[in-house]
Protein backbone atom coordinates (compact mmCIF):
# COMPACT_ATOMS: atom_id res chain seq x y z
CA UNK A 1 0.00 0.00 0.00
CA UNK A 2 1.17 3.51 -0.78
CA UNK A 3 2.16 5.81 2.01
CA UNK A 4 0.18 9.06 2.17
CA UNK A 5 2.12 12.23 2.63
CA UNK A 6 0.97 15.16 4.67
CA UNK A 7 2.34 18.43 5.93
CA UNK A 8 3.26 18.94 9.51
CA UNK A 9 3.58 22.17 11.44
CA UNK A 10 7.33 22.13 10.84
CA UNK A 11 7.00 22.02 7.05
CA UNK A 12 6.92 25.38 5.32
CA UNK A 13 5.97 26.24 1.77
CA UNK A 14 7.17 29.34 -0.04
CA UNK A 15 4.00 30.56 -1.76
CA UNK A 16 5.73 33.53 -3.41
CA UNK A 17 7.39 31.18 -5.83
CA UNK A 18 4.00 29.86 -6.92
CA UNK A 19 2.34 33.25 -7.25
CA UNK A 20 5.01 35.02 -9.29
CA UNK A 21 3.79 36.62 -12.48
CA UNK A 22 5.15 35.55 -15.81
CA UNK A 23 8.67 36.76 -16.45
CA UNK A 24 7.88 37.23 -20.14
CA UNK A 25 8.63 40.84 -21.13
CA UNK A 26 5.81 42.95 -22.51
CA UNK A 27 6.15 43.90 -26.18
CA UNK A 28 7.34 47.42 -26.83
CA UNK A 29 5.62 49.87 -29.16
CA UNK A 30 8.36 49.25 -31.73
CA UNK A 31 7.79 45.47 -31.59
CA UNK A 32 4.06 45.96 -32.16
CA UNK A 33 4.72 48.26 -35.14
CA UNK A 34 7.10 45.72 -36.70
CA UNK A 35 4.57 42.91 -36.32
CA UNK A 36 1.81 45.08 -37.82
CA UNK A 37 4.01 45.97 -40.81
CA UNK A 38 4.84 42.32 -41.48
CA UNK A 39 1.17 41.38 -41.16
CA UNK A 40 0.13 44.04 -43.66
CA UNK A 41 2.74 42.88 -46.17
CA UNK A 42 1.51 39.30 -45.92
CA UNK A 43 -2.14 40.47 -46.16
CA UNK A 44 -2.97 38.93 -42.80
CA UNK A 45 -6.44 39.89 -41.66
CA UNK A 46 -6.43 41.03 -38.07
CA UNK A 47 -8.77 39.34 -35.61
CA UNK A 48 -8.40 42.07 -33.02
CA UNK A 49 -10.44 45.24 -32.58
CA UNK A 50 -13.18 44.07 -34.93
CA UNK A 51 -16.38 45.91 -34.25
CA UNK A 52 -19.45 43.76 -34.39
CA UNK A 53 -22.09 44.75 -36.87
CA UNK A 54 -25.22 45.84 -35.09
CA UNK A 55 -28.25 44.17 -36.58
CA UNK A 56 -31.66 45.74 -36.41
CA UNK A 57 -33.79 43.79 -33.98
CA UNK A 58 -36.59 41.86 -35.63
CA UNK A 59 -40.13 42.76 -34.60
CA UNK A 60 -40.97 39.04 -34.82
CA UNK A 61 -40.07 37.87 -31.32
CA UNK A 62 -43.06 35.71 -30.38
CA UNK A 63 -43.14 32.20 -31.79
CA UNK A 64 -46.50 30.60 -32.54
CA UNK A 65 -46.25 27.00 -33.65
CA UNK A 66 -49.29 26.05 -35.68
CA UNK A 67 -50.18 22.85 -37.47
CA UNK A 68 -50.72 23.19 -41.20
CA UNK A 69 -52.08 20.94 -43.87
CA UNK A 70 -49.59 19.13 -46.07
CA UNK A 71 -48.35 21.53 -48.73
CA UNK A 72 -49.36 24.73 -46.91
CA UNK A 73 -45.81 25.78 -45.94
CA UNK A 74 -44.78 25.57 -49.59
CA UNK A 75 -47.91 27.46 -50.65
CA UNK A 76 -47.15 30.18 -48.10
CA UNK A 77 -43.62 30.48 -49.48
CA UNK A 78 -45.00 30.73 -53.04
CA UNK A 79 -47.47 33.46 -52.00
CA UNK A 80 -44.67 35.32 -50.21
CA UNK A 81 -42.57 35.27 -53.37
CA UNK A 82 -45.50 36.19 -55.63
CA UNK A 83 -46.57 39.24 -53.61
CA UNK A 84 -42.97 40.35 -53.01
CA UNK A 85 -43.23 40.16 -49.26
CA UNK A 86 -40.04 40.16 -47.21
CA UNK A 87 -40.93 37.06 -45.21
CA UNK A 88 -43.65 34.55 -44.43
CA UNK A 89 -44.39 36.48 -41.24
CA UNK A 90 -45.06 39.64 -43.23
CA UNK A 91 -47.31 37.72 -45.63
CA UNK A 92 -49.35 36.35 -42.73
CA UNK A 93 -49.71 39.86 -41.27
CA UNK A 94 -50.95 41.16 -44.60
CA UNK A 95 -53.42 38.26 -44.87
CA UNK A 96 -54.74 38.96 -41.37
CA UNK A 97 -55.24 42.63 -42.28
CA UNK A 98 -57.10 41.64 -45.46
CA UNK A 99 -59.39 39.35 -43.45
CA UNK A 100 -60.01 42.08 -40.85
CA UNK A 101 -60.93 44.57 -43.59
CA UNK A 102 -63.12 42.06 -45.46
CA UNK A 103 -65.11 41.24 -42.31
CA UNK A 104 -65.33 44.94 -41.26
CA UNK A 105 -63.80 44.31 -37.84
CA UNK A 106 -62.95 47.94 -37.09
CA UNK A 107 -62.19 47.47 -33.38
CA UNK A 108 -59.72 44.67 -34.17
CA UNK A 109 -58.22 46.78 -36.96
CA UNK A 110 -57.34 49.49 -34.41
CA UNK A 111 -55.51 46.88 -32.32
CA UNK A 112 -53.77 45.59 -35.46
CA UNK A 113 -52.61 49.11 -36.42
CA UNK A 114 -51.19 49.67 -32.91
CA UNK A 115 -49.25 46.42 -33.08
CA UNK A 116 -47.80 47.19 -36.51
CA UNK A 117 -46.89 50.78 -35.56
CA UNK A 118 -44.73 49.71 -32.62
Amino acid sequence: MRETKSFTEDDSIDLEELTKASSKPKPTEHDIDVVMAVAQKSSFSSRGDNKRKVRKRSPYVIQKNIKMRIGMPELLADVTTAVGSGSDQETLERAILALIEKENLDDIKVTYQKLIAS
